[in-house]
């Protein structure tokens, strides 16, 4: 019973830690991000292009998938093959966490390619964000510009 309980446990803060990943939404801005200036151009769409943005691989998930996958593994048979199938079981474990937090982190998104207004063109890829209208070809947009480089294309 412990054991189940311990597995559960290790199961739910890695799908707990895989929803802490930070957005990448236009519409969401990190806390370093706030109240800085960033230079703005505006331009037209020329080009939209469905993506995936990869997800998160942490540490902590392969840790938690490690320790989920010996405990199942220690479940299994008795003395050095218990051992095996431990040591094994942490392996497997290791991997599927980081799978399981990368596909849980995975975002939908668009490269916009975007004719600035002094006729250069630029792609930006970002998340798409369900709350606003999607994109559109020709539509006239902002380029918003943060001082590490960050680029996000808005309304």
């Amino acid at each position: 019973m412990r054991r189940i309980t311990v597995t559960i446990g290790g199961l739910m803060a890695l799908l707990a830690l895989a929803a802490c990943a930070p957005s990448q939404s236009p519409g969401v801005y990190q806390r370093d991000q706030a109240m800085r200036a960033m230079e703005v151009q505006t331009g037209v769409i020329e080009n939209i292009r469905g993506i995936v943005i990869e997800g998160n691989r942490s540490v902590a998930s392969q840790v938690g998938g490690a320790v989920v996958g010996g405990v199942l593994g220690s479940t299994v048979g008795s003395g050095s093959g218990r051992r095996v199938a431990t040591a094994a079981g942490a392996a497997a474990g290791t991997v599927a966490g980081q799978a399981i937090e990368e596909r849980a982190s995975r975002q939908e998104g668009v490269e916009l390619t975007v004719r600035l207004g002094d006729g250069s063109v630029i792609a930006v890829a970002q998340a798409v964000d369900p709350s606003m209208a999607p994109f559109m070809l020709g539509e006239r947009v902002r380029v918003l510009r943060a001082p590490d480089g960050t680029l996000r294309v808005s309304r």
